[in-house]
């Protein structure tokens, strides 16, 4: 018997079992390429939403309800020589329909022409001026909002000074302004631009920092600073030099001499000076 006809006689024997053991192969070879098509979509899906709430945005410096001044990334920029922006970020509600519609938990961002070089989008953030603001796209279908719509939004004051300190009311502690929609800015213009760990995209106001500031009486200061790292930036460079460039005036605080008794006397500009300064 030559061997040919050896295997054949033992295909045709076995031909069940055969069988049995090809469709497990099949089996097991659609699993692992489902697993692997899986994996990948959910691979993508995720660098996606990345993508979508930070655009090039590499690293960030939030203060809270701290503020810092909004030279501290321009002197970082040009030490590094990479992308930054100032942001000041406020919470908020939006009103619209004269009074009809109102939405809550907004978030307000005060955004400057460096924004755009973060977005990936040039002209589109940095020309916001005056009272014309751009809004997200899930928005704008909340409450049913087109570009040129005005809508009244109310803001929580920035202020160095606790908003819950005695000392200050609470008709202090929001500040009111009737804007005009510019633009509405989906997915892919940094519409659900978000720096919180949440499942849920924010409702996003973009309005010009320069007015947001002067609108609180608080020129010249941000809580949240952007960067985009370029090749060999790494977080310990990008650490060094937030040291190096961070001044006592970032961190709120004045000094004076005082010459008459040859010292020197530190103030704070939230009152009290804090824990960590001391």
């Amino acid at each position: 018997m030559d061997t040919n006809r050896l295997i054949r006689n033992n295909l045709v024997f076995y031909r069940w079992k055969n069988l049995l053991l090809a469709l497990g192969v099949a089996i097991s070879g659609a699993v692992l390429t489902g697993a692997l098509i899986v994996g990948d979509s959910v691979e993508y899906s995720l660098n996606r939403i990345v993508e979508q709430r930070l655009g090039h945005i590499t690293h960030v410096l939030k203060a809270g309800d701290r503020y810092f001044t909004s030279e501290l990334s321009e002197r970082i920029g040009e030490q590094l020589q990479v992308p930054v922006s100032s942001l000041l970020i406020q919470e908020g509600s939006a009103v619209a329909d004269g009074g009809q519609l109102r939405l809550n938990h907004v978030q307000v961002l005060g955004v400057d022409q460096g924004f755009d070089d973060l977005a990936g989008i040039q002209g589109f953030f940095s020309g916001l001026s005056g009272d014309s603001i751009i809004i997200s796209s899930n928005l704008s279908n909340r409450l049913s909002l087109e570009v040129g719509d005005e809508v009244l939004l109310r803001i929580q004051r920035a202020s160095l000074i606790p908003l819950n300190a005695p000392f200050v009311s609470d008709a202090e502690a929001v500040v009111s302004l009737r804007a005009t929609i510019r633009d509405i800015a989906d997915a892919d213009q940094l519409g659900l631009f978000n720096l919180k760990v949440s499942q849920t995209a924010p409702f996003n106001v973009f309005v010009s920092r320069s007015r947001l500031e002067k609108l609180m009486d608080f020129e010249g200061r941000a809580n949240v600073l952007l960067l985009q790292a370029g090749e060999g930036k790494d977080a310990d460079l990008i650490r060094v030099s937030v040291r190096e460039q961070f001044s006592i005036a970032d961190a709120g605080l004045k000094l004076r001499t005082i010459d008459e008794l040859n010292q020197l006397e530190v103030t704070s500009d939230r009152v009290f000076i804090d824990d960590v300064l001391s």
